[in-house]
């Protein structure tokens, strides 16, 4: 019999009704591509990991189920004070707006470590315009030398 955190966490993560179905393989069909990785969620917040890496893990998830997916991580961090390094590639707005901070690599260096709301002012301050109605995780496109301007700040 579970106990009241774990259905807790269950109805908070959106996985509730799955409590009696497997999760699945590509032999046994289980629960659906979102609802795996909220499963994966809850078992690191039930098994109270101080650290989660997550790599690629919205590979494979449309864009409403990876905003699903960092919403549902940035709860259970926020829940059991825990840490989440995660890489996600191609992210929408929406889900890099739920993270405190972003490390960006570039031909395997960091060019830039801090919070995200700092990431499109460092680089316009290089140089780099962000195009209107492009997303912050977009920008800066640092291997497309047309993407700078001069900057005139000398930085």
């Amino acid at each position: 019999m579970p106990n009241t955190y774990e259905m807790w966490s269950w109805a908070t993560f959106g996985i509730k009704h799955t409590i009696n179905t497997k999760v699945g393989n590509d032999f046994v069909r289980g629960v659906s591509g979102g609802e795996r990785k909220r499963v994966s969620i809850a078992e690191a917040a039930l098994s109270y990991s101080p650290l989660q890496c997550w790599d690629n893990s919205t590979r494979g998830l449309d864009s409403a189920n990876a905003i699903e997916f960092c919403k549902t991580l940035r709860t259970s961090t926020d829940l059991t004070d825990a840490t989440a390094a995660v890489a996600i590639y191609q992210a929408p707005q929406t889900a890099y707006d739920f993270f405190d901070k972003v490390i960006l690599l570039y031909q395997g260096r960091q060019i830039f470590f801090g919070r995200t709301t700092d990431a499109q002012r460092y680089f316009e301050n290089m140089g780099f315009e962000c195009a209107k109605r492009q997303t912050v995780p977009d920008f800066p496109h640092v291997n497309d030398e047309s993407d700078r301007t001069p900057c005139e700040k000398g930085i």
